[in-house]
């Protein structure tokens, strides 16, 4: 029996768990149970119903109504709860929701700042989980580099998953925990589920948007290449434009998904990965702050000042502007600013040193470094737009081995299968029976991110491992479900700074993505700044916001042009009605010009019929009148009929 009850806690209404009444789980999209009942007479549910049960703690978000039953009389329910913390996204993440609620605003902080202002919001909004506030946690899959997002009216859930697709990760809540990572118990055993055995024979595949290769021809960052780099070795020709990029060490081309490979077993991918390139980590060692004037417009001082910062590193001696290749440029380390660039402004260099001025820009939402987000001694940082063979003769083959080694983890996630399988059970093999007997040890009834072995010889020669991160489940008999198994579809890629091109010509070959439709397409996401272009798309999130922009934009224009019925409006032009109007309340007018009459009936300019008729002519025909003051006649006053004081009925 599942008790639903209101938020006073007294029970609305108790049902059965009916056939077809299920619980239904998808890593980071949904997350519901769904009650199948039927009534004589209609439940009235509201917002906030809640039922506990073992699955969890569920509630009523949206209301659902139900269906007439036109042979039993009743009315039929098919009534929706989601998990409890989806009604979050009802909720709109501001700034400081207790201060100031700012909807529209942006924040360059690590994941951790960002989801201390997600936590906060819920506890302001009075949310727990059974009286234990909402807490955040993640794990080593999540890099604490400060991430850039702009949040413009956006639902709690959409920030969380905003949050997450900026850190590469995937989010899911249990309990008051909400966690940010790779959604995979790598405790708990690995569970095999086989064709025939634990599942039925209705296993299917279906494709991933996931890029399968098994040949990876990689390539590092164009940054500190030096000009002499490789000149026995072809540049790299990307969609016409020739780029002298960091390779792999000499004598290996490529990185193969297994040894001794024949040519037809090569399904090749070109992978770029933007973050290697030869580097030193400097350390700071002194910084010094000096005020420049803040101006407007015409460039006249406002009054403000903003700190203008220098950073010196001791280690790096005697660096000259001949070194050179590009804007010198710098990515923090550590501190507030990690993982922020800056340009920089080389103010001098010696045997004691070099020193650098930090550049402040605006790319982040706000001007940076600032009095809070800034440079600190002992903070560590990477340059680039340099000549790095001027410094170190070994630089240049440390990266190539970093590459080498990041490309050799990128092909270990590539040529696993990137298909999802839906996985229907055998029930009663999952319930722990084997032929007629029962063993509860022998029960599988398995949750988001439990790992699998997944035979079948259909789709594998030797089984597949991977993890459950979807499932929907008979509330009645949790041992009758379809799993899910595979990598979420959202999050599917490992996070290294990765870019797949359309085209890339190198050795005299030519190279074009594949593996499937997707291959090669870039994909601009929610707070991406990257121009669109017939060669990218969208993503979802980024088309629904999108559409919501194109609407708020037309709204203002719309509301400008059209005259509103559903509230109080005015025209600033002249309207023309070729038509009636009618209307039922009082009628204020300023001036009225009469182009032809005025009446209340249109017939009224008779002695005969009641009412009133005014002509644009001056004529007005009237019932009484009833003069207070004087009264002045330019003509006669007359009556068609005999009035006193009036021979012959005129005077």
């Amino acid at each position: 029996m599942i008790d639903i009850k209101g938020i006073s806690g007294i029970v609305r209404y108790s049902t059965e768990i009916n056939k077809d009444s299920v619980y239904k789980y998808t890593l980071m999209k949904e997350e519901y149970i769904l009650l199948k009942f039927s009534v004589d007479n209609p439940i009235f549910f509201k917002l906030g119903d809640i039922c506990d049960i073992e699955e969890g703690l569920f509630e009523i978000i949206k209301l659902d109504f139900p269906e007439y039953n036109k042979t039993t009389g009743g009315y039929d329910y098919n009534l929706r709860l989601d998990a409890h913390y989806w009604k979050w996204k009802n909720k709109i993440l501001f700034y400081d929701r207790q201060k100031g609620k700012e909807a529209k605003w942006s924040l360059t902080r690590t994941p951790d700042a960002h989801m201390s202002i997600v936590s906060s919001n819920i506890a302001e909004l009075g949310y727990t989980y059974k009286g234990k506030p909402y807490v955040f946690t993640m794990d080593a899959t999540v890099k604490m580099e400060a991430i850039f997002i702009q949040y413009d009216n956006t639902n709690i859930i959409d920030a969380i998953s905003m949050i997450a697709e900026a850190c590469e990760c995937e989010w899911w809540v249990k309990e008051n925990y909400i966690f940010l990572g790779h959604c995979e118990d790598t405790i708990a055993d690995v569970v095999t589920l086989e064709r025939g055995k634990e599942l039925s024979d209705d296993m299917s595949r279906s494709n991933s948007t996931s890029t399968y290769a098994t040949r990876i021809i990689a390539f590092g960052s164009e940054r500190n290449i030096p000009k002499n780099y490789r000149p026995d070795s072809d540049d790299v020709v990307i969609e016409g434009v020739v780029q002298r990029r960091l390779k792999l060490p000499e004598g290996i081309p490529y990185v193969d998904a297994y040894p001794d490979m024949m040519t037809e077993e090569a399904i090749e991918n070109v992978i770029f990965f933007d973050d290697i390139y030869p580097k030193r980590i400097g350390t700071i060692s002194e910084v010094s702050e000096t005020r420049g004037n803040v101006v407007d417009d015409n460039d006249k001082p406002t009054g403000e000042t903003y700190p203008i910062f220098t950073i010196k590193d001791t280690g790096l001696k005697n660096f000259k502007k001949e070194y050179l290749l590009d804007e010198l440029r710098l990515v923090f380390q550590s501190g507030s600013l990690l993982g922020l660039h800056f340009a920089l402004e080389l103010k001098s260099s010696d045997d004691t040193g070099t020193v650098f001025e930090v550049v402040r820009n605006q790319d982040y939402g706000q001007y940076l470094p600032n009095d809070t987000m800034k440079p600190l001694v002992n903070g560590t940082y990477i340059l680039y737009g340099y000549d790095t063979s001027f410094i170190s003769d070994v630089l240049v083959s440390e990266a190539e081995q970093e590459l080498l080694v990041e490309t050799q983890k990128y092909i270990e996630k590539s040529k696993i299968d990137p298909s999802v399988y839906n996985c229907p059970t055998n029930p009663v093999r999952c319930a722990g029976y084997i032929g007629n007997k029962h063993d509860p040890a022998k029960e599988i009834n398995l949750g988001i991110g439990q790992r699998v072995k997944l035979v079948n010889p259909a789709y594998f020669q030797d089984g597949r491992q991977s993890r459950i991160y979807g499932f929907e489940k008979k509330l009645d008999n949790p041992f009758e479900c379809t799993y899910t198994v595979g990598e979420s579809t959202q999050y599917s890629r490992i996070g290294e700074i990765e870019n797949r091109l359309d085209e890339l010509k190198y050795n005299g070959n030519t190279y074009i993505n594949g593996g499937n439709v997707s291959g090669g397409i870039y994909h601009i996401k929610t707070n991406d700044p990257t121009y669109p272009t017939d060669q990218n798309a969208f993503t979802a999130l980024r088309t629904l916001e999108e559409i919501r922009k194109k609407i708020e934009d037309n709204t203002v224009t719309l509301d400008a042009r059209y005259l509103r019925k559903d509230i109080d409006d005015f025209a600033v032009g002249n309207i023309e009605f070729r038509k009636n109007i009618f209307v039922q309340g009082e009628a204020a007018l300023t001036n009225a010009l009469i182009v032809e009459s005025l009446y209340s009936d249109i017939h009224a300019a008779d002695f005969d019929v009641a009412g009133f008729h005014l002509s644009a002519d001056g004529d007005a025909w009237l019932n009484n009148i009833y003069a207070k003051k004087d009264s002045y006649f330019a003509g006669n006053l007359s009556s068609p009929n005999f009035s006193s004081g009036f021979p012959s009925g005129y005077g």
